[in-house]
């Protein structure tokens, strides 16, 4: 198979340095190299694995079931990333944006706000016109 035949998305130059050790392959370019050899992904490591070893990719594969068999993995779904959580912060100001805006929306001044909540007018007058994510 050419570099031409290896899909649309991968340069040749991008498999050239590949190839000579000169860059690593993200997951997207992996993916599109395996959609052009039409082959798994998986199956594409295996046999990368099983040269670099001097094993077969059936070795490899056999590891990899053990490894994942050992951690509890082999037959769970593996969930998608980790939901993004607000730093701590940035969480504490959004609350005190929402609380500053059910007052103002109540029909409270500025100071009453800030005596209310026990935080300076500065910070109310900072979170008054704030819009709420």
């Amino acid at each position: 198979m050419s570099q031409q035949d290896l899909g649309v998305h991968i340069t040749k130059s991008h498999v050239s340095a590949v190839e000579n050790g000169k860059t690593s392959l993200t997951t997207d370019s992996l993916d599109e190299l395996c959609k052009s050899l039409q082959l798994h992904p998986v199956a594409f490591l295996a046999l990368v694995y099983a040269a670099q070893e001097q094993q077969s990719a059936a070795d490899v594969i056999a590891t990899a079931h053990a490894d994942l068999a050992k951690m509890a993995l082999l037959h769970t779904p593996v969930k998608p990333a980790p939901v993004k959580k607000p730093h701590p912060r940035v969480a504490d100001a959004e609350k005190v944006t929402r609380a500053v805006q059910d007052l103002k929306n109540a029909g409270h001044t500025r100071a009453e706000v800030a005596r209310m909540l026990g935080v300076s007018e500065p910070t109310v007058r900072r979170h008054w016109n704030r819009p709420l994510a």
